[in-house]
């Protein structure tokens, strides 16, 4: 399995998973978000035949 560079983005996610107040709470959803979206088109660039649809 190759290794994958998100793992470095789920420690800095599981950093930020512990929001001081509200915004910064709100801050973290929007990058896991865009985390999320990101892998999800890095999956589909590595994996083009892959006939599985998030």
């Amino acid at each position: 399995m190759l290794h994958h560079p998100f793992s470095a983005y789920k420690k800095l996610a599981q950093m930020l998973n512990k929001p001081r107040n509200k915004e910064s709470g709100f801050r973290c959803q929007t990058w896991q978000t865009r985390c999320k979206r990101n892998k999800a088109a890095v999956d589909k660039a590595l994996m083009p035949h892959s006939g599985k649809q998030p």
